[in-house]
């Protein structure tokens, strides 16, 4: 097996998913990163699977943080004896169904990549070998590589790295994939981007010229050429490839690999959808009127003084209602401050559902921030697990983006809490997994999640 290791001059993150792409190439890429270590799994080319050694950045703390299972239930859960994996194990002993359990993995994957973008490549090393053998044989994920890859590299915000190195390298040259802007036309290209395509052809192209054509900045000419080169829509003909080219798979590709799914129990962080379907041409955020700028210079906001005897929950309510009024008077980034102050103040307690909900709205104004926004919802539906609006605005938002699946199964979700809920109509989804007479362990954890379910 080769190994190619990189320790001197690690490739930020993009160009190096763009060299794989490229090279159709089957392995892991083993990451180390300022706050540790990511694995991403390759099959013909494209990202079937992240792990991650990151603390709290697993599946099963993901779990935990979503309210589906807690530690010691976790903890027993993934006891020594028991046969099976975390993600198999969920869906055969009733604690989810196969749909929800995929619709968890995908927002797991999702900021996993997201969180990768965000931290800079210390050392890399990649590791060429038949992946879709070694996978885990309990569990069948299918990672749509080119909506997940774009729209995530969409919500990437620390750029400068990525500049550096197109700009360094003067030699590089690329050119379109044939039949480019038909082939790709099921992604969201704002008119600017069609542009650009329309331009594109077999002749070279280095990055200041593509980055004219479009009349982009920097930062914004970075990420559409890295998004395209690591979907496949670019390929690089002229200068050194990141990654040297791995050595042949002696066995034939698997399209569908299973996946593994064996999480450690430790303690949490938050990690977004499967993205299954095809992102279809729709208007974005982006260019709509007065798009709320989130990503702006923070605005210094006063926290207002407290009050004799008053507490932090008193305090984080007062914050709501200064962001609320903010709202009112479209001082969007100053709003932003006040609800996030809020919720630094008191994220847990009932009161904590408005200005989630608040947040996750107000978030929606820029694609950017889409995970962020599924986020918020999340929190707004944990703390009030009947109340239909958050699921419904999670469906809105993944409607909006194209990932129709993810969508129905929001908006059937919130049909199920209100009836009346406002929501598009449904067509066939897959039926639930039945469920199962065992007893023990299953038993608690169900009623674990009743009594989840009749919290107010």
């Amino acid at each position: 097996m080769g190994t190619m290791h990189n320790p001197d001059f690690p490739r930020p993150l993009p160009l190096l998913m763009g060299a794989l792409r490229q090279q159709r190439s089957e392995g892991e890429l083993r990451l180390e990163q300022n706050d540790g270590t990511r694995h991403f799994f390759w099959v013909d080319g494209e990202l079937v699977y992240i792990g991650s050694e990151v603390a709290g950045e697993q599946f099963g703390n993901y779990l935990l943080r979503q309210g589906v299972l807690d530690f010691a239930a976790l903890n027993e859960l993934l006891a020594t004896g028991e046969a099976g994996r975390l993600g198999e194990k969920v869906v055969l002993w009733g604690l989810m169904t196969a749909e929800d359990r995929d619709l968890h993995l995908g927002v797991f994957l999702g900021q996993a990549m997201v969180h990768a973008l965000e931290h800079p490549v210390i050392r890399c090393e990649w590791m060429p070998r038949p992946v879709s053998r070694e996978l885990s044989q309990d569990l069948k994920f299918r990672l749509d590589h080119r909506h997940f890859v774009w729209g995530h590299f969409q919500e990437a915000s620390h750029l400068a790295d990525l500049v550096g190195a197109l700009r360094a390298e003067e030699q590089w040259r690329w050119e379109a994939v044939p039949g480019i802007l038909q082939d790709f036309s099921d992604l969201p290209f704002t008119p600017q981007m069609a542009f650009t395509l329309s331009c594109l052809g077999a002749e070279p192209l280095g990055f200041s010229t593509f980055m004219s054509l479009g009349s982009f900045g920097e930062q914004e000419a970075a990420r559409f050429l890295a998004s395209l080169w690591a979907i496949g829509a670019l390929r690089l003909v002229e200068g050194s490839m990141p990654l040297a080219p791995p050595t042949p798979v002696p066995e034939p590709f698997r399209v569908a690999p299973d996946l593994p799914h064996s999480m450690p129990p430790t303690p949490p962080t938050v990690p977004e959808l499967r993205l299954e379907e095809p992102v279809r041409p729709v208007a974005q955020a982006s260019e709509a009127a007065a798009p709320v700028e989130v990503e702006a210079p923070a605005i210094e906001l006063e926290e207002p003084p407290a009050e004799p005897g008053e507490d932090s929950l008193a305090r984080a309510r007062r914050l709501f209602l200064t962001g609320r009024h903010l709202l009112a008077s479209e001082r969007y980034g100053e709003a932003l401050k006040a609800l996030e102050g809020s919720l630094q103040l008191d994220p847990d307690s009932p009161q904590a559902y408005d200005p989630w909900l608040a947040l996750g709205k107000l978030r929606l104004g820029n694609p950017a921030w889409s995970s962020r926004a599924i986020e918020a919802f999340q929190n707004a539906a944990r703390l009030r697990p009947r109340s239909a609006e958050p699921w419904r605005l999670m469906g809105d938002l993944y409607d909006r983006k194209g990932f129709r699946a993810n969508a129905q199964v929001c908006y059937r979700k919130a049909l199920e809490l209100d009836p009346a809920s406002p929501v598009p109509a449904l067509t066939a989804l897959p039926e639930e997994v039945p469920e199962s007479g065992m007893s023990g362990l299953l038993g608690r954890f169900k009623a674990m999640l009743t009594r989840a379910d009749k919290r107010p």
